[in-house]
């Protein structure tokens, strides 16, 4: 489901073959100890009005496919507000504050104000930052109040699904099988939740067919691969109560990894899940493409010890990003 530090998402089907069970053990993921990132304001080179008591922009970078965390206070023991994307830009208005071997600066825009971690931060003079990414924000002007990145407001989002009284974006090529997520107890109760926050749901062409799915923290994305199209709705409810549950954990419960093996088990969760809908969707049938075969042979093995390590070892390098700083 995941391209190598791909920004825009989530990989769902592709390396379930891959990591079937061979045996059964205690232990899902041995607990590893909790590292948090060093101590690196990256501010922008050149830039002298950078200096404390001139108006600075933070620009957010490097946070991966589940974006960054903002904080009640300086440091990971705090409470966690908001989720913020790649590109997200916002006033400096405090820090930095050293706490958890980082610094912290505390960060103003209009739908959320907090504190984030220098490690996924460039800091830069107001009206110099860099410009945002394809989340849409608007370059800085150093102005609590000004146009900063707005990735939380819903007055621009397009809506033309209610989901309990909230509207989302559903594609009409992929409507059929979001209306048969609630044919799904577990895939109901996933989209009830994450309706409020947002999501967009489209259909799009991946460069690995194997992708099912992908979920983004830019714009609330999750995006169905078009391959998944000649599909039944069984399986494509499936990857979609995937990268819901992917949606839920990041928009609404802010669960963004401090740590690798954070990032795992948020990986792992999502397979359960998208096991758990299958089998409240499916009748036991012999299936009839690869792909249902695949979702077959993981609803066996995706609560085995051996799935997780498996698991661990396939997305070592691109859960890296985080606690790597």
């Amino acid at each position: 489901m995941l391209s190598s530090l791909r920004q825009a998402g989530v990989r769902v089907a592709g390396l379930l073959l891959s990591i079937a069970c061979t045996s059964a053990c205690t232990s899902i993921i041995p607990p590893q100890p909790e590292t948090a990132p060093p101590p690196t304001s990256r501010a922008a080179s050149g830039s002298p009005s950078t200096a404390a008591g001139s108006p600075r922009t933070a620009t957010v970078t490097g946070t991966g496919r589940f974006g960054l965390s903002i904080r009640k206070s300086p440091g990971l023991a705090s409470d966690r507000i908001a989720t913020v994307p790649d590109g997200f830009q916002a006033a400096v208005v405090g820090g930095p504050v050293g706490q958890d071997g980082s610094d912290w600066y505390q960060l103003q825009a209009p739908d959320v104000t907090g504190w984030a971690s220098a490690a996924y931060l460039t800091i830069s003079a107001a009206g110099s930052a860099p410009a945002p990414s394809s989340n849409g924000g608007a370059r800085a002007s150093g102005s609590p109040d000004s146009s900063l990145s707005t990735p939380l407001s819903q007055a621009t989002r397009e809506k033309n699904y209610d989901v309990g009284g909230s509207g989302i974006y559903v594609q009409t090529a992929v409507r059929a099988a979001v209306d048969h997520l609630h044919d799904s107890s577990t895939a109901t109760d996933l989209l009830s939740r994450a309706a409020p926050a947002y999501v967009r749901i489209t259909v799009d062409h991946f460069q690995a067919v194997s992708e099912g799915g992908e979920f983004s923290t830019i714009g609330h994305s999750i995006k169905m691969a078009d391959s998944m199209l000649r599909e039944s709705l069984d399986v494509q409810s499936a990857v979609l109560a995937h990268e819901l549950q992917h949606a839920v954990d990041i928009l609404v419960d802010h669960a963004v990894p401090d740590k690798p093996e954070d990032c795992v088990n948020l990986e792992l969760r999502a397979y359960k899940t998208q096991e758990k809908v299958w089998l409240e969707l499916t009748k036991p049938s012999p299936p009839r493409t690869n792909m249902e075969a695949e979702l077959d042979q993981i609803s066996h093995t995706v609560n085995t010890p051996d799935f997780a390590r498996n698991l661990a070892q396939q997305y070592a390098s691109e859960c890296s990003v985080y606690g790597s700083r």
